[in-house]
């Protein structure tokens, strides 16, 4: 065994022993005070005023404190763009709505999934619920509305007659009736008893995109693509008024509890506060990077919070216009992980471009080389783990000294971007893969393209050497598995099988064993030798984005975009084990050379090393924005962290839900420079210290 991998396992030993010492210390847990991974897409306030809760495009669902803005939980909802989310009248239910067709109630304030009603055929735009907590709405891109018995979910009414996507649905003050917006034109209103259509209004001149109804039920405001808010009188269904003043299309819109003001959001950036009495335009907050998806007033009607598809909530004081909290989003989703075949080393590259060098042990950020002005996309060691591999979107590859951090060349020849790399383990020799449908091999250290292998018909999207070299292994979105003579540079196998696009390979040490996953969920193990294609072995609930094995074979590791990582052992004809803890699509997976750990990336902003034998994440790794980085450990009183990425977590003492802690309130006991300043240090009883740093 080596020196480090024995110091790294007399620390966990150290550790253990120490933590049965402090039993009686409260649970503690990190809570990252990051928002989603991806556009804020959804935001509503709980019936009673104390939660603010914003939906993403990374399916998650999150619970802030309204009080200060505190993230007090966050469930992994769905597995696409969450649409909108909308509290139950007594506060006991949320529900969401997602483009993955599906709408899910969760039971208050755990959080916990009560029901998922599915029907809807496409994504669902919008969902509402009746002020008497009867009834449920749900709108949708396949041009109906469902109408659901709460809190039961049973199918009422399934209602038909626009004829393009319903947008926005809301019910009237006395919940008998439904009113509905669709980008046909028109708005609807419905009779919840019989589902019937009762009236439909056509006074809009562009599709509906939003719908609000006064607190007093005698307005509806409807936005549209022409950038106008109309105003409409109930009952008598007449536009009164039309506001005027966003520059593009308006996408959001809410009323004040107490009726005084509505606020709009837009494509334009901006959310404008109207007075309600003479429709005076008070206030135009402008968001400055990304367009506002939703918005929502507090119960108070101090506040004003905003959605943005830039990853921010937004939450603004409605008497003096200033900004009170920004909340931000994840800026550096993890897209690929690496780890040196000497295992000391692990490297990431992100949605922002860069590419980061860590420390495995004591777990610490080495480099962060600024590789590709858009996303960096793959990542790979060579064999003596002294240069690395970086390719990007930019269609370049990168080639860097890993102990300096220095870029030593950059490889251009590709016509769209980098989607994987390979070095050759005993020769000079870079693979590529490439969107442009090809992979290319380069002689290093001239850099030199030697070969530019075509057979694809569409992008190639993961690569795998044989561990002699002499065959390489790529897959593509046109469904086929090609293997290639590398001397000879020719397709000497095509498998095929798959009816989905590929987007992982992993291929075994002997060349005798291929591993292969798409878009249907599933892996497929292969026999090279086989004549036919073999049946799914694992299945995730969601596509699967990449795979990999153990350098001995033994282990396979798959990751998806179900947020889950599937781990299986090839010797055993067992179950893979489900490994659960990122909280947005996970990206990639690594094995280290030894195999007792697997290292995987997260649109969650994070890197996971788990214990392949217990299936625990040992430690995370969050990458966080101006370069600011933190390192801890799950299940131990234990961090690292960049001068102020401490200042980006939380402590939480108690289970769930319960009072949170600044974690820079415990540098002193925590937080640690170096592996060996830990050994032989008790981690500290912790104890609820004040907020503040």
């Amino acid at each position: 065994m080596t020196s480090h991998r024995l110091l790294f396992l007399t620390f966990w030993a150290v550790w253990c022993c120490e933590v049965e010492a402090i039993a009686a210390a409260p649970e503690a847990a990190i809570v990252l005070q990051l928002g989603h991974a991806g556009g804020v897409t959804a935001v509503t306030v709980s019936a009673d005023g104390t939660l603010l809760i914003s939906g993403g495009q990374d399916g998650a669902i999150k619970l802030w404190s309204c009080a200060d803005a505190t993230l007090l939980h966050t469930v992994q909802a769905h597995l696409a763009d969450v649409t909108q989310v909308a509290s139950s009248p007594d506060g006991a239910f949320l529900v969401s709505a997602s483009t993955d067709t599906t709408v899910k109630l969760w039971a208050m304030p755990q959080g916990e999934m009560v029901k998922s009603l599915g029907g809807h055929t496409a994504g669902v735009t919008a969902v509402a619920w009746s002020p008497d907590g009867a009834w449920l709405a749900s709108a949708s891109v396949d041009k109906t509305i469902r109408l659901w018995r709460m809190p039961q979910g049973e199918l009422a009414h399934t209602l038909r007659g626009h004829t393009s996507t319903v947008t926005a649905v809301a019910f009237t003050a006395d919940s008998s009736s439904l009113i509905s917006g669709s980008t046909d034109k028109t708005i609807r209103l419905w009779a919840v008893s019989r589902g019937e259509t009762v009236k439909i209004l056509t006074g809009n001149v562009a599709a509906v995109t939003a719908i609000a109804l006064s607190p007093n039920g005698l307005l509806l405001a409807a936005a549209g693509q022409d950038n106008s808010v109309r105003l409409w009188t109930l009952p008598g269904y007449q536009v009164i008024r039309v506001l005027s003043g966003h520059t593009a299309q308006v996408t959001a819109l809410a009323f004040s509890r107490n009726g005084l003001y509505l606020t709009s959001g837009s494509r334009d950036k901006t959310v404008r506060l109207w007075g309600v009495q003479d429709w005076a335009l008070v206030r135009v907050w402008t968001t400055n990077t990304a367009e506002v998806s939703g918005v929502v007033f507090s119960h108070d009607t101090q506040r004003v919070v905003a959605a943005s598809h830039d990853t921010t909530l937004r939450w603004w004081g409605v008497e003096d216009g200033a900004v009170q909290h920004t909340l931000l989003g994840a800026p550096a989703m993890v897209t690929a992980v690496a780890l040196s075949p000497d295992g000391k080393t692990l490297a990431s590259a992100s949605a922002d471009g860069a590419v980061k060098l860590w420390a495995v042990e004591p777990g610490a950020l080495q480099h962060t080389l600024p590789g590709h002005p858009t996303w960096a996309t793959a990542v790979a060691f060579s064999a003596d783990s002294t240069l690395l591999a970086s390719g990007g979107q930019d269609t370049t590859v990168k080639v860097w000294a890993v102990k300096s951090g220095a870029l030593l060349q950059t490889l251009s020849g590709h016509q769209d971007a980098v989607t994987a790399l390979a070095f050759h383990p005993q020769a000079p020799l870079l693979a590529s893969a490439s969107a442009d449908m090809t992979v290319k091999l380069w002689t290093l250290p001239t850099g030199t393209p030697t070969q530019t292998l075509r057979a694809h018909t569409r992008a190639v999207t993961a690569l795998a050497l044989q561990r002699d070299g002499t065959t390489l292994a790529s897959v593509s979105h046109d469904t086929a598995i090609k293997l290639w003579s590398i001397p000879q540079g020719q397709v000497v196998n095509t498998l095929l099988g798959h009816t989905v696009p590929l987007t992982g390979v992993a291929l075994s040490a002997d060349g005798r064993r291929l591993v292969s996953a798409g878009q249907d969920h599933a892996l497929r193990l292969w026999t090279i030798e086989a004549l036919t294609p073999p049946q799914p072995s694992h299945r995730h609930l969601a596509g699967v984005t990449a795979v990999a094995l153990s350098l001995d074979g033994s282990l396979l590791a798959s990751a998806s975009e179900d947020t889950t990582l599937q781990l299986s052992s090839l010797e055993r004809q067992a179950p893979p084990r489900t490994l659960q803890g990122h909280t947005a699509r996970a990206s990639s997976v690594a094995f280290h050379p030894d195999g007792t750990l697997l290292a995987s990336g997260s649109w969650d902003n994070t890197i996971g090393l788990w214990d392949t034998a217990t299936g625990v994440m040992r430690v995370r790794f969050v990458l966080l924005p101006d370069n600011e980085w933190l390192v801890y450990q799950p299940q131990q009183h234990f961090y690292n962290a960049s001068p102020h990425g401490d200042t980006y977590a939380l402590l939480r003492l108690g289970p769930s839900r319960t009072a949170v802690v600044p974690l820079t309130a415990y540098r002193k006991e925590l937080k640690r420079p170096a592996l060996d300043h830990t050994l032989g240090l008790s981690p500290p009883a912790l104890h609820p210290k004040p907020k503040g740093p």
